[in-house]
């Protein structure tokens, strides 16, 4: 799974997002030539050390997200089929709703099973659910806005259709929803 990141500092602007994208991954090529190891080196090797790498990103005390902006804060998760999205949102919801109104949203409208296991996770973690039986996810997401404004929600949780980075259609569509969501007064996709 991943979690498109736009941070207000650096702009709106999908350019900055890749260059991040690619330092993160240059970073762990560096670090992987970097290591000296007796070790067999074997998928289960990449894995560990993969894993290693990831752990130490996400407990680094300088990766931090803001949610506390005047704005409502757009989270969008995307990745790739079975990845474990709709767990993660559930998961995301129930820390964030700890201190902030949350709204999960349900944008995949290709997959109607989505839909019920974000209600059943919304509802287990005590947050806000919006769906539409609108088949555009930037239009639902558009919508799902309006809905945050008018119930006063700190962050909206977007959950969008599985998918692979070579898939041009859907990453198109990933596109469009940003731009919704950019063009939108007071919102910030985190």
């Amino acid at each position: 799974w991943s979690i498109m990141i736009s941070a207000p500092v650096m702009g709106k602007n999908s350019i900055t997002n890749q260059n991040k994208d690619l330092k993160i991954i240059s970073n762990f090529r560096n670090n992987l030539k970097n290591i000296e190891s007796d070790q067999e080196v074997t998928e289960g090797f990449y894995l560990s050390f993969l894993q290693k790498e990831i752990q130490s990103m996400l407990t680094r005390d300088d990766l931090s997200i803001s949610l506390d902006a005047r704005d409502i804060a757009v989270i969008m998760i995307s990745g790739v089929n079975g990845s474990g999205k709709t767990t993660t949102i559930g998961k995301l919801a129930n820390i964030i709703s700890k201190e902030k109104k949350v709204m999960i949203v349900a944008a995949d409208t290709f997959r109607a099973a989505a839909i019920d296991q974000l209600e059943v996770w919304s509802k287990r973690v005590g947050v806000d659910f919006f769906y539409s039986d609108n088949k555009d996810p930037a239009s639902v997401v558009f919508s799902s806005i309006d809905k945050a404004i008018a119930i006063q929600s700190d962050v909206i949780i977007i959950d969008t259709a599985g998918r692979l980075g070579n898939n041009e259609d859907l990453m198109n569509e990933l596109s469009k929803i940003e731009k919704v969501i950019e063009k939108q007064n007071n919102v910030t996709l985190v």
